[in-house]
C-alpha cells in the first residue's frame, strides 16, 4: 500500500505488511503513532459512504496518542496522497466519544463529513480529500 517511507522520513517503521494494507507506527519517545492503512473497500466502511476504489483508509490502532498526533497523521495523509495520484480521499474513522483525536483531526486537514453506524461500533468519518479533487468547480459541469 505504502509505495515508499521516504515520503514520511525518519522514525517510520512499517511493522507488517500484504497487498491489501499496511501497518506501520512512528515512535520517537513521545507517544506512539500506530495505524493500518487499507483500502476502504476492504474493511467495515465499504458500505458505509460512496467509496472508490482508490480511497484509503488510515485505522488508528493503539490508545496511545502522542502529543504530535495530528502532525504525525498529516505525514501519512500527505504520503498516502502523493503515492496514488488517483486518490480522491483518506478516510480516517474515530468512535463517536474519541473526544480527544476528533479535536485534533482539523489540525491534520480532515473535515468531519457523517456518523455512521458499522456492526459492532458507532464512528465518526473524516476525510481529507486530494488538492485536485478539492478543486473541481463543482458549480460548473464538465465539458461545458
Amino acid at each position: 500500500m505504502i509505495n515508499t517511507l521516504a515520503r514520511l522520513g525518519s522514525g517510520w517503521t512499517v511493522t507488517s505488511q500484504d497487498d491489501r494494507q499496511t501497518a506501520l507506527h512512528f515512535d520517537n519517545g513521545d507517544g506512539i503513532f500506530a495505524a493500518v492503512v487499507r483500502r476502504p473497500a476492504d474493511g467495515p466502511l465499504r458500505t458505509a459512504y460512496p467509496v472508490s476504489a482508490h480511497d484509503v483508509e488510515i485505522c488508528l490502532t493503539g490508545d496511545a496518542m502522542s502529543t504530535q498526533f495530528g502532525a504525525h497523521l498529516a505525514a501519512l495523509t500527505t504520503a498516502l496522497l502523493a503515492d496514488d495520484p488517483t486518490c480522491r480521499r483518506v478516510v480516517v474513522a474515530l468512535a463517536a466519544f474519541d473526544d480527544a483525536r476528533i479535536a485534533v483531526m482539523p489540525s491534520a486537514g480532515y473535515r468531519h463529513v457523517v456518523d455512521v453506524e458499522v456492526p459492532g461500533a458507532e464512528l465518526s468519518l473524516f476525510v481529507r480529500e486530494a488538492d485536485w479533487l478539492i478543486s473541481i468547480d463543482l458549480d460548473r459541469v464538465p465539458g461545458t
